[in-house]
This record gives C-alpha cells, sequence and structure tokens, in this order.
C-alpha cells in the first residue's frame, strides 16, 4: 500500500490532547527548520472560535437522552455549558478522563454508562478518533489508514501501556505498520533540534548530558539524555536515554481529589451542617466523583449551591429510610 505525503504527530495526554502534521519534502533534508502545523480544533461550533488543543475527556450525550454514541473534548464543556440544569456527572459512569494513566492497568470501569467506555483503551480509542475526525475535516483527502503517525508517550511509561495505546490507535482507524510511539522527552528535543538556540546546547558530534523535564497535565517525566546533532539520523538528533524517572501521576484527577479534600467537602459540610462521614457511602461517592474541571472551574458557587442542595435531597431520603 502506498503512503501518504502526509505524516502526523498526536500528544495524547492526561488532561489534553493535540495532533500536527507535516508533508515530506525534499527539501527539509537540508533545512534548519522543519514547519510542523497544528491542526485548530473546534472549540465553540457557534462562535466558530478554534484552539489547538482538546481536552481529554469523553462522555455520553447527557444533553439529550435520545441521542446516541459519545461526547468529547471541547464538546462536553461547550453541552454543559449550555445546560442550565446540569445532571450529576461521576467519574468513571457517564464521564472519562485522565484515562491515560489507566492504560496497561488491566482495570474496567464496570459501572459505564455506555459499553464503549468500559475500559481505558476504548475510552483512549474515543479520544483518538475525535482527534482523527478533527483532522479530517481540516485536511480534506485525509486517508488515516495510509498516514505515518507518531504518538508521545512519557518515557517512563510501562509496555502494556505503550501497547495499549498503540492498540487504541489502531482501533480508531490507523495503520498498525504506520504508528510509532516516541518517547516526550525525546519530541521536546526533536522540537528543540527546531530552534536555533539549540546550538548554544547542542554540538555536532560531542555528546552531551541534558536533563529534560516534561512536565505534563497529569505526569512528570524526568530524563538524563545523552545527544548531539547527528547529519546521518533522519531526524538530525542522536539520542541516548541514561535514566528515567518512575512514573508518577501529579495532575488531572490526582488535584481534583485534593481541592475536593480541603476546598470543597469543608464548604460542603459547612453548609449541610453535618460531616461529611455521617452521608452514605453512595452519597459520599456521588460527591466525590464528581468531575471539578469540568463545571466547578465553571461557576464554583453556583456549582456548589447546586450540589449542597441535591446533597439535602439525599440526605433526606436517607434519613427517611
Amino acid at each position: 500500500m502506498k503512503t501518504s505525503p502526509l505524516y502526523l504527530g498526536i500528544d495524547f495526554g492526561t488532561t489534553n490532547s493535540s495532533v500536527a502534521y507535516i508533508y515530506a519534502d525534499p527539501r527539509h533534508l537540508s533545512a534548519r527548520y522543519v514547519p510542523v502545523e497544528p491542526v485548530r480544533i473546534t472549540m465553540d461550533a457557534e462562535n466558530n472560535l478554534m484552539a489547538e488543543r482538546m481536552p481529554s475527556l469523553i462522555s455520553t450525550r447527557f444533553d439529550d437522552g435520545r441521542a446516541t454514541g459519545l461526547a468529547g473534548g471541547w464538546e462536553v464543556l461547550r453541552i454543559f455549558g449550555r445546560r442550565k440544569k446540569a445532571p450529576l456527572l461521576r467519574r468513571g459512569h457517564e464521564l472519562f478522563e485522565s484515562v491515560k494513566s489507566d492504560l496497561g492497568s488491566s482495570r474496567i470501569y464496570a459501572h459505564a454508562s455506555s459499553p464503549e467506555c468500559q475500559t481505558p483503551r476504548k475510552v483512549a480509542r474515543a479520544i483518538f478518533r475525535g482527534l482523527l475526525h478533527e483532522a479530517r475535516e481540516r485536511l480534506p483527502g485525509l486517508e488515516c489508514a495510509r498516514v505515518r503517525t507518531v504518538i508521545t508517550v512519557p518515557a517512563s511509561l510501562n509496555a502494556d501501556a505503550r501497547q495499549e495505546t498503540r492498540d487504541a490507535a489502531v482501533e480508531a482507524g490507523l495503520n498498525a505498520d504506520l504508528v510509532e510511539l516516541i518517547d516526550e522527552p525525546i519530541a521536546a528535543l526533536l522540537h528543540l533540534v527546531n530552534d536555533q538556540r539549540a546550538t548554544a546546547i547542542l554540538s555536532m558530534g560531542e555528546p552531551r548530558n541534558i536533563l529534560v523535564f516534561d512536565y505534563g497535565g497529569g505526569t512528570l517525566d524526568l530524563c538524563a539524555v545523552k545527544c548531539s546533532f547527528s547529519p546521518d539520523s533522519n531526524t538530525g538528533l542522536q539520542a541516548e536515554h541514561l535514566a528515567i524517572s518512575q512514573y508518577r501521576r501529579n495532575g488531572g484527577n490526582d488535584v481534583d481529589r485534593e481541592i475536593m479534600q480541603r476546598v470543597i467537602w469543608p464548604q460542603v459540610e459547612e453548609q449541610l451542617g453535618i460531616a461529611r462521614n455521617d452521608l452514605s457511602a453512595d452519597v459520599r461517592r456521588a460527591v466525590e466523583d464528581m468531575p471539578l474541571s469540568a463545571d466547578l472551574q465553571l461557576l464554583p458557587e453556583a456549582t456548589l449551591n447546586w450540589l449542597c442542595r441535591h446533597l439535602d435531597r439525599s440526605l433526606h431520603r436517607q434519613l427517611c429510610q
């Protein structure tokens, strides 16, 4: 099968994802700068606003009970923002986020409201499909099965998680033979090669030790790399991992949990006049599963009041049983 002259690059992130592209051109072989173009992703259909990233969010279509399929990315936040009376979404039930950290863990979302979201791989597949859909919208004639694609992953990601990332991408429509994974610190170094200031850090044929920080929305990788410019390499860079930090989760739901414990729960307890431990396990779980990123950051005070009203009703039912 003849491959496309177009190359895709996908940054699959814990909190946000993006996709970029480049067309193969012989002039790039001797160029000091290779033009990589980001794919503009629909952020607001009504006002035609665009962004260069997409939230790594997937949910059921909670805006319309008759609708089928899944909502993803900016659409999740857009639908939520349109509703005056939004439902209580629960992680692992109607909304799925930070799934990147669950890949390779054999985790199952047993309470998922849709069979398309029962595993981290299925959710990751939906995110990849959303990114590829946006790419096809901006690049007419794009045939995903013929495009060479590079996907970034944390350097500390284990083999099982890497395989599930690849599997999800293939299930989304990419060709298994044309998909490659690249460690995020190496991707950062390749970006550096395109910067004229790189000559102050790297040299030709004389490897230097560099510490690369990959500070993402959900993970933090530190990677010690020995690297140098290399004219014989396809990338123009010769790099060797010397040491990689352990896989650490430092964002996404982890930050939400701290906000819930230190900020939200104390206010809820004060307004309800009852300690959280006096609530039933189901009610506590419903509160803690609520996606802070989807609504509390938009209208914190209004949402907190709504949450307390919901808990008042749940507490009343609990006391009447």
